[in-house]
């Protein structure tokens, strides 16, 4: 365990949970770390709150920088970091002490250029998580592999995001975040990814603890809604060119993220211009488009749901769901 490992970490109005989250990095059962704080700006106190944490720990280096957005911060990192495997941590969530260990064993007992672990939505460190007992048998898979389970989210969680996998410093030194967007980077950024991998280490450790905090990014729905599909449908682009043979698949899988969309923009939150935001977001769905051959191959359900996301259906099958919501029938 002697190859350096940078820890990348974009921070930006994380007050409340910032100390946790440096806390659960220094404690790492790894010591071997290059810990890189990227202030983006945050107008509280977590510049203060991370030159305090690099005055008490040396492997801590801080960069304090004017407010861009948490992708420039991220290529911020990447521009400075030095170890030979990279991970990126949000500032607003915390690792069980195991997470570095285990996903470079992962990486080291398999060969392989990516490593990912699973993840919790625990609110606070849990004493009974699956991350203390012994590492779990790292699983290797190909790219295409990864990208038809995530494109089935009942087979298996697969996320495209990338705060719970370690990378291969070489396989993201010519990858960069998509600046100047609120929303959709990770997917981008993880097909990139992906397309350079040979193979992809996945172990069931829940290594990883996601708090969904009222300031994250992923909370800034509908803001940053439009920039998200627009990634997302790069990424489709992306993935139909390089993976053909899951193309309809990963189509399949845009069409249930629009539906969400629809489904929060109509019935959870209130706009000036939702009109205007909604056209917008039909036009988007146009852009999926099914082959006849792959229409054909779909199974009934498929069929259905590729009918429901239709920019002429999906208005009325938001409010059949709905309905089926409240009435108990969900």
């Amino acid at each position: 365990m002697k190859d350096l490992i940078s820890v990348i970490v974009p921070v930006f109005m994380v007050e409340p949970y910032l100390d946790e989250c440096i806390q659960s990095i220094v404690d790492q059962t790894y010591h071997n770390l290059e810990i890189i704080l990227i202030d983006d700006g945050s107008p509280d106190r977590c510049p203060q709150i991370c030159d305090k944490w690099a005055e008490k720990d040396p492997r801590i280096i801080v960069i304090h920088k004017e407010n861009s957005g948490v992708s420039r911060a991220r290529n911020s990192g990447i521009g400075k970091a030095n170890g030979r495997y990279i991970v990126f941590v949000d500032s607003d969530d915390f690792l069980e002490p195991v997470y570095i260990e285990y996903l470079y064993r992962a990486l080291c007992d398999t060969g392989a250029d990516l490593s990912e672990c699973r993840y919790t939505r625990s609110p606070v460190l849990s004493e009974n998580t699956l991350a203390r007992a012994a590492m779990a048998q790292p699983v290797l898979l190909t790219a295409e592999e990864a990208l038809w389970i995530w494109s089935h989210p009942e087979k298996q969680e697969f996320n495209l995001v990338v705060w719970n996998k370690m990378y291969r410093r070489e396989l993201i030194k010519e990858v960069s975040f998509a600046e100047g967007y609120g929303g959709g980077e990770d997917v981008l950024f993880t097909c990139f990814v992906f397309g350079k991998c040979g193979k992809i280490a996945r172990i069931e450790n829940e290594l990883y603890h996601w708090r969904n905090t009222p300031g994250s990014a992923s909370k800034k729905f509908p803001d940053n809604t439009l920039q998200s599909i627009e990634l997302l449908l790069a990424a489709l682009e992306y993935l139909k060119q390089e993976y053909p043979s899951i193309a309809a698949e990963t189509k399949i899988q845009m069409c249930h993220i629009m539906n969400a969309f629809f489904y929060a923009l109509h019935y959870e939150t209130a706009l000036e211009n939702e009109k205007e935001v909604k056209e917008k977001m039909l036009s988007f769905r146009r852009r999926i488009h099914f082959t006849a051959k792959e229409w054909v191959q779909r199974p009934l359900k498929d069929k259905i749901m590729i009918i429901c996301s239709g920019p002429s259906t999906v208005r009325l099958y938001i409010r059949l769901r709905h309905f089926l919501y409240k009435t108990g029938w969900h």
